[in-house]
């Protein structure tokens, strides 16, 4: 695999960008600056009942073959529970080389929490998307920035993509779909292909909507892997949405 290949290292990089973009932002001060805002895209419904699909190792799934024409409507049928607490693992590959990064992702009353660590395991970045309004700072910083909210989200801050991006994709870039259990986990499983010609697999957690599992195929080699490595849907403990001034982002919106 190349490690220039377009599509994968693009998406790096710009992701690399703006975590350069809002540390250049963070001031000496909690001034509320806003960066411009992109929409959100319009919430999706589909004919399926939320959670219809969740136990399809223990009764029949209500649709028997996954295909390319009803696999967006299955993904959307899938909701994430309010609370939940993820560690996942993002995996970079190239030849001669690879990097292996941790997030932590907590997510509670709508509002979600990201942590970064960097590749020798240190604390990094910490990211609060509360509705309209995120939050950043980097570990230790005694300031942070918040801006308006746009279409960035928790989910970019973790370099991974949602079930949502799946649902998102035209059928004709779907190459294989259907149910596929992920060590013991069971899924929704699909293959996508891009421009490029790199392969996507996508791991979709049955019984909570969660992406559970997500590789890059270039070339016949992997490049990229996002994997959960431990997952709760309890409550969430509240404390964690706390900024370095001692407010909690729960009051702020």
């Amino acid at each position: 695999m190349n490690k220039g290949r377009i599509m994968l290292f693009a998406m790096l990089a710009a992701i690399t960008i703006v975590l350069a973009v809002f540390a250049s932002f963070i001031v000496s001060s909690n001034a509320d600056r806003d960066v411009p805002s992109i929409e959100l895209p319009a919430e999706v419904s589909s004919g399926f009942e939320p959670g219809a699909v969740g136990d399809i190792w223990g009764s029949a799934p209500p649709i028997s073959d996954v295909t390319p024409d009803n696999l967006s409507d299955l993904v959307l049928s899938l909701e994430r529970p309010d609370d939940y607490y993820e560690t996942l693992t993002v995996e970079l590959f190239w030849d001669g080389g690879s990097s292996r990064m941790r997030r932590e992702v907590w997510s509670s009353g709508g509002l979600q929490l990201v942590r970064s660590y960097t590749g020798s395991g240190e604390r990094d970045y910490n990211y609060i998307v509360a509705g309209e309004r995120t939050y950043i700072w980097r570990e230790g910083d005694a300031q942070y920035y918040t801006g308006a909210t746009g279409e960035f989200g928790a989910d970019n801050a973790a370099q991974i993509p949602t079930y949502e991006d799946l649902a998102e994709m035209d059928s004709g870039s779907i190459v294989d779909c259907g149910y596929e259990a992920s060590g013991d986990v069971p899924c929704l499983y699909a293959e996508t292909t891009d421009d490029f010609g790199q392969s996507h697999r996508w791991w979709v957690e049955l019984s909570n909507g969660l992406l559970w599992k997500y590789e890059i195929w270039d070339e016949g080699e992997l490049a990229y892997r996002m994997q959960t490595m431990s997952q709760s849907t309890d409550a969430v403990d509240r404390g964690q949405f706390i900024l370095p001034d001692g407010n909690s982002a729960f009051d702020l919106r």
